[in-house]
């Protein structure tokens, strides 16, 4: 967006996007940094740093999201981590959208339905490739109620943003289970995609 001069240092606004290129991705419309040519990054737990403690704040954002999905609520040590990086940003001298990225914190860990519908889901996959349709299928219904109450309760972005990286795959998992009623809960709780749930029943 932009370097402005303060107190000698060249400091950079700028928007970014961070992905982890499946189902996670946050999109920072205030970063705000100083960094000089041959400067090195540094990221401390203690002491702020505004590009270092940057990175390593959506580092500890997308690393909790993975361990979410290998233990139930597996991220909340760095979703805490990350919390407490954004709390120090918002008391630094570069303030600047930090106090966005605490309610970003309290946005996704307060998100109980789409984080146990994650989990639910992955667990699933996995147990259909280990040949246990039984459980898997269990998985899948607990999936479908966190996804219900995601809609019922919270901004559905994030969540359409996980449908949108699993949704064939999904759909193909629900249609080798027979589970025609979940693919119609899913077409109408993501109507844009009726067609795609819709059609693996024809299949």
């Amino acid at each position: 967006q932009g370097v402005a001069q303060r107190g000698g240092l060249k400091t950079f606004h700028a928007q970014i996007l961070i992905s982890d290129g499946m189902d996670i991705r946050y999109f920072d419309k205030a970063v705000q940094f100083y960094y000089s040519t041959g400067g090195a990054i540094h990221f401390d737990p203690v002491i702020f740093d505004p590009l270092g403690s940057f990175l390593a704040f959506y580092a500890y954002a997308i690393l909790a999201g993975y361990m979410d999905t290998y233990n139930y609520y597996g991220g909340n040590h760095a979703y805490d981590q990350a919390r407490e990086i954004s709390l120090r940003g918002m008391a630094s001298d570069f303030p600047k959208g930090w106090g966005s990225r605490v309610k970003l914190m309290k946005e996704v860990t307060g998100n109980k339905g789409l984080r146990e519908a994650r989990f639910a889901y992955y667990l699933a996959m996995d147990l259909f490739e280990q040949g246990k349709p039984d459980e898997a299928l269990k998985e899948f219904n607990l999936m479908m109620k966190g996804l219900e109450i995601v809609f019922a309760q919270f901004p559905t972005g994030r969540t359409l943003y996980f449908l949108n990286a699993h949704r064939e795959q999904l759909t193909h998992r629900l249609n080798l289970l027979g589970q025609d009623d979940m693919l119609y809960r899913l077409s109408e709780i993501d109507p844009a995609h009726r067609d795609n749930y819709v059609k693996g029943l024809k299949k």
